[in-house]
């Protein structure tokens, strides 16, 4: 008589059915589809398609992702990523029209590099109305894209990593000040704070992974156990 052989999933298997389960779950409720689908958001989703691809060919030219921060011999930051992917959008839709003349001889602060941050200030940013139907709430929400800065993710510290597969590379994070020029991005234990408020309420926010893909997570999978894992580096 045979045995019949035990299967177990893997702890990655785990976590990705679990949350392919809540994203399929979140998207029956009406209100949160209307977030993926307005227009606005959509232009920030194809803004962040064409960031995944500049980071792609960043790292096809160079062996590997630009680090999070360039810094002086004195430590002192000077760019942030955002800055070094700007050669690579300059083509592209829907950069192709933005005026990029960033200026590497000079800070991020220059006040040449801050005018050019002024003039493009959704670049990296989403700048879109929302509603909430219980209770009935109406606003405008601001968001940045940003590197999660962590020795387990893709961004960690003074180091830099190659793309590898399924895993989140940039986090869409409401409500962060700063213009996109600014080298400042948020650590993982940060992220995972803000999950345990209400900064994803109500609709939850995109991420990139690592295959260029822009996925829209609900707010259910921003909590400590889904980004650890979300964002752990392969």
């Amino acid at each position: 008589m045979k045995r019949k052989k035990h299967t177990s999933l893997s702890t990655t298997e785990f976590f990705t059915v679990m949350v392919i389960i809540t994203i399929l779950a979140a998207l029956l409720v009406p209100q949160v589809q209307q977030a993926g689908s307005n227009p606005r958001r959509q232009y920030f989703k194809n803004q962040m398609k064409a960031i995944g691809l500049a980071l792609h060919e960043y790292q096809r030219d160079y062996g590997r992702l630009p680090p999070a921060v360039v810094r002086d011999e004195q430590g002192n930051p000077l760019h942030s990523w955002r800055a070094l992917l700007l050669p690579y959008l300059k083509s592209t839709r829907p950069f192709k029209d933005c005026q990029l003349d960033y200026r590497f001889d000079e800070p991020w602060n220059s006040p040449h590099n801050q005018q050019v941050a002024e003039k493009n200030p959704t670049l990296f940013r989403g700048d879109w109305k929302f509603s909430h139907n219980d209770p009935p709430i109406e606003g405008i929400r601001n968001s940045k894209l940003v590197a999660v800065i962590d020795e387990s993710t893709y961004w960690p510290k003074n180091q830099t990593r190659q793309i590898g597969n399924d895993r989140v590379l940039l986090v869409e994070v409401p409500e962060l000040p700063g213009l996109w020029n600014e080298p400042s991005d948020i650590t993982l234990d940060e992220l995972k704070d803000l999950t345990l408020t209400d900064r994803f309420a109500p609709h939850g926010a995109f991420v990139l992974y690592d295959d260029g893909l822009v996925r829209w997570l609900p707010i259910a999978v921003f909590n400590p156990m889904y980004m650890d894992h979300l964002l752990q580096a392969p």
